[in-house]
């Protein structure tokens, strides 16, 4: 309020002095200022994913399982009875055992599609334009005369 009081005051004083003189030409001329500044924004994304089901597959002995079987099957019976009898029934059993036996492992057995969303983050460069300040120029009896005043 006070510096609008000046500007008014300014512009009256030259038209005080003497009747005949004219304010001719005002304009006020705003001027403003760019400044930059970084914007946060947070976007929802969605996409189909494929995730895996998972079941558990029997499977049978392998050839190696039977001759491990066997060969401990032997060095223990073997071991257990002191002749080379024990250690062919010890082989035959552990062979078989180890055949029999059957491992369950778990594997994938299909996929089901989900969406899956996430939040991404990104930053963005936003120009934003501010007022800064105002000059009031005028004439008065072919003075120009400028002033600089906020609004």
């Amino acid at each position: 309020m006070i510096k609008h009081t000046v500007v008014f005051t300014l512009l009256a004083t030259p038209l005080m002095a003497d009747d005949k003189q004219k304010v001719m030409n005002a304009y006020v001329e705003d001027h403003y200022s760019t400044y930059y500044e970084y914007v946060t924004d947070v976007e929802r994304v969605c996409n189909k994913v494929n995730v895996p089901i998972y079941g558990t597959k029997e499977r049978g002995a392998t050839a190696g399982d039977v001759l491990g079987g066997a060969l401990i099957g032997g060095l223990l019976g073997g071991t257990a009875s002191g002749k080379d009898e024990g250690a062919a029934l010890g082989a035959f059993i552990g062979g078989v055992i180890a055949g029999e036996s059957k491992k369950k492992e778990t594997v994938v057995i299909g996929y089901r599609e989900e969406v899956k969303c996430d939040n991404v983050t990104t930053d963005r460069k936003v120009e934003r334009i501010q007022y800064d300040y105002s000059i009031i120029t005028f004439t008065v009896n072919g003075e120009t005369y400028s002033i600089a005043f906020d609004k």
